[in-house]
């Protein structure tokens, strides 16, 4: 079972503003370019985009010559994707990332911007890298952006506010259970009017996440500090996966 913020519309609604702020979507060019070059992408090969969102990165790539799936569980981001692809060749689907699976049909997958880690029950994110696992074809590779554990104890998770739009949003952490969760509380405030919403996320370290992946077949798990490929240290930005069937 997912946390009860994550499976309501209206969450991933009331916060769009913030999740696809304008600089995110004018980056995603620059961002594809860097996931082809660290996974060694070539033009032609059939690509998951899941969660695609509003459909930035899926576009993308069907631009590059990719053929892309794009999955998300959000009807309105799935209209919007579907909209915005002038091409009209890629596949939108809306599915839960857990539940989506397509057996030998991926070259490629795509996990993006810390998408991983918010189901309930631990089993369900497991259940998940199968699904993908089962997806990719022989020698297939799976490309994850994470925060992860080492990531979130370097940061300050104290609370930061931004605006966009007249629209002002905060974002605070903390984490629980002996950093095996972070609690995570979002507060948008518009027009005088004030939305509050806090869920938890799963929080593995590299090695946990290295296990859960060989647990379900990759036999190859490498990772990185950033979508450059620089070394994942304790200067990294991010925690960047890459794991090959």
């Amino acid at each position: 079972m997912a946390d009860e913020t994550l499976t309501d519309e209206e969450f991933w609604m009331e916060f769009k503003n913030l999740l696809f702020a304008e600089e995110k979507l004018e980056s995603s060019k620059e961002e594809i370019e860097k996931i082809i070059d660290l996974a060694d992408l070539e033009a032609g090969m059939k690509v998951l985009d899941m969660p695609c969102g509003v459909g930035r990165h899926s576009i993308e790539l069907q631009k590059k010559g990719f053929e892309v799936v794009g999955v998300d569980k959000t009807t309105d981001y799935i209209e919007d994707a579907k909209a915005e692809d002038e091409s009209g060749n890629i596949e939108f689907i809306r599915e839960d990332m857990k539940d989506f699976g397509r057996e030998n049909s991926f070259d490629v997958v795509i996990n993006w911007w810390n998408s991983f880690g918010y189901f309930e029950d631990r089993e369900d994110d497991r259940q998940m890298l199968e699904n993908i696992h089962t997806s990719l074809k022989d020698r297939g590779v799976l490309v994850m952006d994470y925060y992860g554990k080492e990531i979130a104890a370097m940061r300050d998770l104290s609370h930061h506010w931004s605006e966009q739009d007249g629209i002002y949003n905060m974002e605070k952490a903390r984490p629980k259970n002996n950093w095996k969760k972070v609690e995570n509380t979002w507060i948008k405030v518009e027009n005088g009017e004030t939305a509050e919403y806090t869920w938890e996320q799963r929080l593995y370290a590299a090695s946990e996440l290295e296990q859960m992946l060989k647990q379900v077949g990759f036999s190859e798990v490498d990772f990185y500090g950033n979508v450059e490929g620089e070394d994942f240290d304790d200067e990294a930005d991010r925690l960047i996966v890459l794991a090959k069937k």
